[in-house]
């Protein structure tokens, strides 16, 4: 090596602490609080939105919700197919509007 340490010199015999350990278990330290910081952020953004943690409540809140989309789809499509009707010497789709 060239010149000195970078922080002070350092006599050979002394023993030197790796600063690799320290800097991995901070960072260990920081990603286990910005993990923790998320999961809470999520569990109160669902608590929010459906008053509840409940697996099982928020479950059947779901089920519902999909239940009243798909009614609101069939009846979409039965309005449309009623307006339409085919004519049988064509073939073709024409609209009744």
């Amino acid at each position: 090596s060239r010149g000195q340490e970078p922080i002070y010199p350092l006599n050979s015999d002394q023993p030197v602490s790796d600063p690799l350990v320290q800097a991995m278990t901070l960072t260990a330290i920081v990603i286990s609080f910005g993990i923790s910081a998320l999961l809470i952020s999520m569990i109160y953004r669902v608590y929010q939105s459906h008053r509840s943690v409940d697996l099982e409540r928020i479950s059947s809140i779901e089920e519902r919700a999909v239940q009243r989309e798909e009614q609101a789809t069939a009846a979409r499509r039965i309005e449309t197919l009623e307006d339409r009707e085919i004519d049988p010497d064509s073939e073709q789709v024409e609209s009744t509007r």
